[in-house]
């Protein structure tokens, strides 16, 4: 039988101590590598189309007869939480969720907008790749030219895939319109 003497406990406490050390140390690190994407909504603009008397297109408030087209115009910050690993959100899109239906779309990246004489192009948004600690800054935007008033009246969410193939959903905020669309509704 071994006898415990104060050597032979100081050389278990330097060993248990070893083995916490990295046990801890693997643990916090783990921690430090967790980390998921945070979004922030800035700006919400919604914008309604009819054509005026002069083959062009005015702004309207309301959805009337002789609507043309609707625009969702949204300002959105990601931010990376983890202080070591890059995160991703793949495949984004807007979710249109009514009563009776559920839409997905297409947001397209306006930062990316390019003109040219007689028109302008905007990329899809597929894809976020972010750097840990990163914050990135887009303006987005969502167009249709049918189905305006069920459009209006839903609940609208930005879809994403995370680096896990989670599918994330962020609710819009419509209350966030901003002052010049709220002095026109009045």
């Amino acid at each position: 039988m071994i006898q415990l003497d104060s050597n032979n406990i100081s050389a278990l406490i330097g060993v248990l101590g070893t083995l916490a050390g990295v046990l801890l140390g693997s643990m916090l690190n783990r921690l430090a590598r967790i980390g998921n994407i945070k979004t922030f909504q800035n700006v919400l603009k919604v914008k309604l189309t009819e054509p005026d008397s002069f083959g062009g297109e005015i702004e309207t408030t309301k959805v009337t007869e002789r609507t043309r087209s609707l625009t969702i115009e949204l300002n959105f910050d990601f931010y990376n939480t983890s202080e070591l690993s890059p995160r991703i959100a793949r495949d984004i899109k807007i979710l249109i969720k009514s009563k009776n239906k559920m839409f997905k779309g297409k947001l397209k990246n306006e930062n990316t907008r390019r003109y040219n004489q007689y028109t302008s192009h905007a990329d899809d948004l597929l894809n976020i790749n972010l750097s840990p600690k990163e914050v990135l800054n887009y303006n987005l935007a969502f167009y249709t030219q049918k189905n305006f008033q069920e459009i209006l009246d839903a609940d609208w969410f930005i879809e994403y895939r995370n680096d896990n193939n989670r599918l994330k959903r962020i609710k819009i905020n419509k209350q966030l319109i901003t002052r010049k669309e709220q002095e026109q509704a009045v």
